[in-house]
């Protein structure tokens, strides 16, 4: 069996790792990261490794929210991706090249690797007056997030 949990849970064999112990009577190993101060008997393995740095992932600059199965743009970052390819507020996205997004994970999902500056196609459902819907094609250029994660 393997735990990942953080290292309150588990340093120096107390709480998950003895309780574990205590109800199965199976035995455990500790295994930290080099991220926190390391002291005596404070695991049986300690990973060092260097600090990792990873690349800007791209994004589109929107705020997602999910509502009777579809993934609708909730808000919109001035001068974002989205904004900047002419995505509005309330417009449902559909597609983005080509694999379908009914869910804020399935967008994460099509973005996953992509990178600032790359050009995806999306898309998208918007409502008109009238409530006439009409479904637009758009072409985004990624643009880089400041936070580490986006979408």
């Amino acid at each position: 069996m393997v735990i990942l949990a953080g290292s309150g849970h588990i340093a120096f064999g107390s709480g998950i790792p003895t309780r574990l112990e205590r109800r199965t009577h199976a035995t455990y190993a500790i295994v930290l990261s080099s991220g926190e101060e390391i002291e005596p008997q404070m695991a049986n393995y300690l990973l060092l490794s260097k600090k990792q740095v990873l690349p800007a992932a791209g994004v589109l600059g929107i705020s997602l929210e999910e509502k009777d199965g579809e993934c609708r743009i909730r808000l919109l970052s001035s001068g974002g991706a989205a904004e900047k390819a002419g995505l509005n507020r309330g417009d449902v996205l559909v597609e983005i090249d080509g694999q379908p997004i009914k869910t804020i994970a399935d967008t994460r999902l099509a973005l996953w690797d992509r990178k600032p500056g790359e050009r995806v196609r999306i898309s998208a459902r918007r409502r008109r007056r009238l409530k006439v819907e009409t479904r637009r094609d758009f072409e985004v250029e990624l643009s880089a997030s400041g936070k580490p994660t986006g979408t």
